[in-house]
């Protein structure tokens, strides 16, 4: 009989360790989802930041070599490649055009 209660005990705990490994797994992943989803998030606005100042500085350098070509003169405003590059997205294939 006791040796029963044993395995009894045993089955038990294994049953919830199992269940807890189980529940405790599930979580880890949903966690590491959600991180990603949201570091990808930060990534497309920082990509698009950079896109941004890229453009901000080819036309400057434009505007120093007197070529600058905007829509409203020199000097005003964003060239249509600049707003391009904040509005395009690299990993949709969409650089250099708007979203």
């Amino acid at each position: 009989m006791p040796s029963q209660n044993i395995i009894r005990a045993l089955l038990g705990l294994s049953t919830a360790n199992l269940g807890l490994s189980a529940y405790t797994l599930y979580n880890a992943n949903e966690k590491l989802e959600r991180n990603w989803e949201e570091a990808e998030s930060r990534m497309d606005t920082l990509e698009g930041t950079l896109r941004g100042h890229i453009g901000i500085i080819e036309d400057s350098l434009e505007r120093i070599e007197k070529t600058l070509d905007t829509k409203h003169g020199l000097g005003k405003g964003m060239s249509a490649k600049t707003e391009a590059l904040y509005g395009g997205r690299g990993k949709d294939g969409n650089v250099g055009e708007k979203s």
